[in-house]
């Protein structure tokens, strides 16, 4: 059994085990194996537990790998973040009424940045997922000032870094509490799409030069936050459901 773990290089087990050695499934760990490695000329491998979903695989990976390769990934999520918060900055200066209540187009681009950090946190860890935050942050400011003005920029930038972090937060600590699929992306997008939408309204149109935002930018961030929920809820919560059990299957399958 142990030479067949070996060989395919990882084991699956329920993610609530307490504990996880990996010398109990794999053999020898620690400085007797790290010897044996050395003596022979070979580099030592490392077991590194990797959650998918509901259980915990453990990898075979050189000292090293797992932080490079966790970085690419963070840099190439940081750089999808950059794009949709550009393009929702570009979009927010165009507006549309609806039953007579003024919105932006925005409200159908942001809430994918959510979703991808909340697969971020269910397929890897809050850690990665605040790393991307970090990476995304000055890009963020930088292309939507290119794109709007500079206080447009600092608004979205500020918006973007807090209601992130209150999204993987609540994330979080929902997921631990609760194993159905839908009802941690549920409750943090709400909060998240909250803390966002009100903090880039006010910070970047409050006493602005443009009279009919300075003057209706709380309705406009109301409306737009209510459309934000509802088509989270009704579309993208559907979308992260299907994403999520791709990559589940994908990397089980790898």
């Amino acid at each position: 059994m142990n030479k067949f773990l070996l060989r395919s290089g990882f084991i699956n087990m329920p993610a609530d085990t307490p504990f996880f050695n990996p010398s109990q499934h794999f053999g020898p760990t620690g400085s007797d194996r790290e010897s044996r490695c050395t003596a022979s000329g070979r580099r030592p491998f490392r077991w590194t537990p990797v959650c998918t979903g509901d259980t915990i695989r453990a990898r075979q990976t050189r000292p090293g790998t797992l932080e490079r390769t966790s970085n690419t990934l963070a840099v190439r999520l940081a750089l999808f973040h950059v794009a949709i918060i550009a393009l929702a900055n570009y979009t927010v200066q165009f507006t549309g009424t609806f039953l007579g209540y003024h919105f932006t187009w925005a409200m159908f681009v942001f809430p994918v940045v959510i979703l991808a950090t909340d697969l971020t946190v269910r397929l890897s860890n809050q850690h990665l997922a605040r790393r991307i935050v970090g990476y995304a942050y000055v890009p963020a400011i930088l292309i939507s000032a290119w794109l709007a003005d500079w206080r447009i920029g600092l608004a979205s930038g500020t918006a973007y870094l807090v209601g992130q972090l209150v999204d993987i937060t609540v994330f979080q600590k929902v997921r631990e509490r609760s194993r159905a699929w839908w009802v941690a992306p549920a409750i943090s997008t709400f909060f998240a799409n909250i803390i966002d939408t009100y903090v880039f309204y006010s910070a970047a149109f409050v006493q602005s030069r443009d009279p009919f935002m300075a003057t209706n930018w709380p309705e406009v961030a109301t409306v737009d936050l209510v459309f934000k929920i509802v088509v989270s809820i009704l579309f993208f919560l559907p979308a992260y459901g299907v994403a999520l059990s791709m990559l589940q299957r994908r990397l089980t399958l790898h």
